[in-house]
């Protein structure tokens, strides 16, 4: 996993998108969590369901803050702070619908709310799959290391 960051009072700037689209979308800075739970687990029931719980219970007190762009009613794309504690804000789950993806949508919603963020005087950071490098390096956001995980039973042995 690779880890980036956004620190605090720094600004990305906000990445070209289809015009057309993000003024059709709405932004939602209070999606309701039945919806992003829908939208991201759609056939994975306890997923959906431990989301929802997890989700209600950090927005109540106060650790967590998801964004969604609305096509209507319908969730299009997402992303949140999911951990919010400390003077820093994880962002994780960003995601946007198939017929979305490579229009840069989802890449302004992540800048716009890491900007947010940070405005407010977090240090933002994520965690991605090595595929999704070049999107973050793409967004501004800094690479600031790697993690890896070690096998107990790994250790020492050879390849």
């Amino acid at each position: 996993m690779y880890c980036f960051a956004l620190a605090a009072g720094n600004r990305l700037p906000l990445p070209p998108a289809e015009e057309s689209l993000w003024a059709r979308l709405r932004l939602d800075t209070e999606p309701p969590a039945g919806a992003l739970a829908r939208f991201l687990y759609p056939d994975q029931t306890q997923q959906r369901e431990d989301y929802y719980s997890a989700l209600c219970t950090k927005r109540n007190r106060g650790l967590a803050r998801v964004w969604a762009l609305m096509d209507g009613e319908t969730v299009a794309a997402t992303v949140g702070a999911y951990a919010i504690w400390g003077g820093k804000a994880y962002l994780a789950c960003g995601c946007a619908a198939e017929s979305l993806r490579g229009r840069g949508v989802g890449g302004r919603l992540i800048a716009s709310l890491g900007n947010t963020l940070a405005a407010e005087g977090l240090d933002v950071s994520l965690m991605c799959r090595p595929e999704r490098v070049r999107f973050y390096q793409r967004l501004g956001m800094e690479q600031i290391g790697v993690l890896t995980r070690c096998q107990p039973n790994q250790i020492g042995k050879e390849n």
